[in-house]
Formats: structure tokens, sequence, C-alpha cells
């Protein structure tokens, strides 16, 4: 049975202060109350609650910037992807942002709209072209939709801005094992572990690329290994 390389692959929310849109604005102190327990309570994963506060927020300002990209993000996680998309654009109208993009990219993403979801971290990146986030989850789409190049060039851009992202490095070894490009995929699994050798997964995955080379005493070294590994790590 072919296998491929176990390599975990999610869209990620930008998830930063958007202190911008609120510069030069004195909230209110209820206001900045219902802000501050909404906050709270998507940390903890209460997103019904935290929804509740974003509202009564909402309800006191419906144009508060803090608000509507809390809410965003709380409607994303409960995946009422429509309803996050509807904040995300009222905050675009407001001012175009890179992160306001990446997310809104994202949920277009989660309703399986890839045209919308490419525009936008498209456009994130046109906005923030070093932007980690929007490459990765670009890089990621592209290699849903079969654009392996593009996916490879996606990650390679990530590598070149942060030389030391196991991950970056990880993952664009899953598309070289893809395209059979085994070389490849090696050199990005020895460097993941040059970067993070404490990765059980890493080994796996170099192991699963040895075996296709026809390297079994190197691929049962590196299983070896990662049981190994597995095996501490469920000590601690």
């Amino acid at each position: 049975m072919r296998r491929a390389l176990k390599i975990l692959l999610l869209v990620f929310l930008c998830c930063l202060p958007v202190t911008g849109w609120a510069a030069g604005k004195k909230e209110s102190n209820a206001l900045a109350d219902f802000l501050r327990i909404a906050g709270e309570c998507r940390k903890a994963g209460d997103y019904t609650g935290a929804l509740d506060y974003y509202n009564k927020a909402l309800d006191l300002d419906g144009g508060d910037a803090l608000a509507l990209y809390g809410r965003g993000l709380t409607y994303f996680a409960l995946r009422e992807y429509g309803k996050a998309i509807d904040d995300y654009n009222a905050l675009l109208r407001q001012e175009e942002k890179a992160d306001i993009y990446i997310n809104r990219g994202a949920a277009y993403y989660q309703l399986r709209d890839c045209d919308k979801a490419l525009a936008d971290y498209n456009r994130a990146l046109k906005l923030d072209r070093n932007n980690i986030t929007a490459l990765f989850n670009r890089g990621v789409l592209y290699r849903e939709i079969k654009e392996y190049a593009k996916a490879i060039g996606d990650f390679t851009g990530i590598i070149e801005i942060e030389p030391d992202n196991a991950r970056a490095y990880i993952i664009r070894a899953g598309f070289y094992f893809e395209l059979k490009d085994y070389k490849r995929a090696l050199r990005d699994c020895a460097a993941a572990i040059d970067i993070e050798p404490e990765a059980a997964g890493y080994y796996r995955n170099r192991a699963e690329v040895y075996r296709r080379l026809g390297k079994t005493k190197s691929a049962e070294a590196d299983e070896a290994r990662a049981a190994y590994l597995t095996r501490e790590a469920r000590k601690e």
C-alpha cells in the first residue's frame, strides 16, 4: 500500500491585536469591559460566552474594530464561517489589513471556496509580501489544488524568511514526496531534524523517504529513533 508522509496541513488565523483601528479612540468603560471579558472567554475556549460579550460590545458601538475582529475569530472557532466573513467584510470596509484578508481567506477555505480564499491570500501578500501565515495558507491551498510548484515556492519563501522553521521544511518535504522527488524530500527531512532533533514525527517521515530510496537500514534506524523519542515523551 502506498503511504504518504504524515504531514498535518491546517490553515491558520491571525490573532494579532488590531490596535491600529482603536488609535485615538477612547473606549467607554462598559465597552472596554465587554471586550476584556469576551477576550478572556475566547482564550478559555468559552466561545458562546465570548460571542455574547462581543455582541454586547457591538450593541454599544456597531463599528468597533476590536469587537468585530474578536467576534470574527469566535465565529470561526464555532465553524460559523459565513458570519465570520461578514465581520471581516465590515472590517475591510474600514481599512485593508493583511491579517483580515488572511482570516477571511481561511473562512473561505473552510467553505471550500478556493478561488476566493486564494484571492484573499494574494491580497494579504500584496500588502505584506513576507507574511508567513499568508504564505503558509496559500501554500496549503496550492497543494490541495495540485499546483505543487507554487506550493513549494510558498514554503521556500517561508524558509528564506525563517531559515529555522522546521515545520516549513517537513511540509515542503511532503510536497516533494508526493512528486516522487525523494532526494529533495530527504534533504528537507534532514534539515527539519537538524533544527528539531527531538521531533519523533520527523524521523518517521524520513524513514518513509528512505524506504522509497531502498535504504532499509537507514529507515529502520529512523523508525527506532522515532519510537525511542515517543517513549521518552510519554514519560514526561
